[in-house]
């Protein structure tokens, strides 16, 4: 049975001892980020469908994420009632009740415009093809030169191709750099020869609040120590990080 290395170096592929240097002014610049989509679309079209795929037990997320995001909204209307029901009580509670419910519309619509997308045939494509997702799709883990390299491939796994994409552009989101998504996507669907449903699909997960939704889980499970008034801050933060809706 070959091992994921053997599998990577038969399509191209190898695996990097050391991780790529480079600045996140080089990552990021416009050009850079299509050039970067360029590579992890070729590293789909080299390692899904491939002989033998199933043998090496990788991790399926196929689906995963949409349900993660499902529970995050029913966990988060929780926290607005619990608030509204025993009053408010810091700087923290009154920024959810202001901004909460705010959050929680547009993380549905965007769960909505997911379903309205043809999300089960997405997922039943992804199937069929046994695509693969590396996840951490930065210049720093995936880069070309002769070969395709992979520094870190701990997170590859079954998936939606769309993912590597969604996950890629939140993390740019995250930084607070501002590029055109939408550019970016309609570039990575035509590449990757996906369809509206594809475009559609990642629109929705781009546009849906994961920073808002993280410091609220955060709060809810109590791991992080900081104040109500640091919690409150991070809220905004994250409604900012979040950035407008594409959806």
């Amino acid at each position: 049975m070959d091992s994921l290395k053997d599998y990577l170096e038969k399509r191209g592929v190898l695996i990097s001892t050391k991780q790529r240097e480079g600045s996140l002014l080089e990552q990021y610049s416009e050009y850079n980020i299509l050039e970067q989509i360029d590579i992890i679309c070729e590293l789909h079209r080299k390692i899904k469908d491939g002989e033998g795929i199933y043998l090496l037990r990788l991790q399926s997320n196929i689906g995963k994420e949409m349900e993660e995001c499902k529970v995050q909204v029913k966990r988060l209307k929780k926290m607005i009632y619990s608030v509204q029901g025993d009053g408010i009580k810091d700087e923290f509670d009154k920024e959810l009740i202001y901004s909460g419910p705010k959050e929680i519309e547009r993380a549905e619509r965007c769960i909505k415009f997911v379903e309205e997308a043809s999300y089960i045939k997405l997922i039943k494509r992804s199937m069929k093809n046994n695509e693969l997702c590396l996840t951490n799709c930065e210049s720093m883990n995936l880069w070309k030169e002769d070969y395709i390299y992979i520094f870190d491939t701990s997170k590859l796994c079954f998936n939606m191709v769309e993912w590597d994409l969604i996950t890629y552009l939140n993390k740019i989101k995250r930084r607070g750099i501002n590029i055109d998504y939408g550019e970016a996507i309609d570039y990575f669907v035509k590449q990757s020869g996906l369809d509206n449903n594809s475009e559609n699909y990642i629109k929705a997960m781009i546009s849906y609040p994961y920073g808002y939704m993280k410091i609220c889980e955060r709060r809810r499970e109590g791991k992080k120590k900081w104040s109500s008034e640091e919690y409150r801050k991070k809220l905004l933060e994250a409604r900012l990080k979040d950035g407008y809706s594409l959806v």
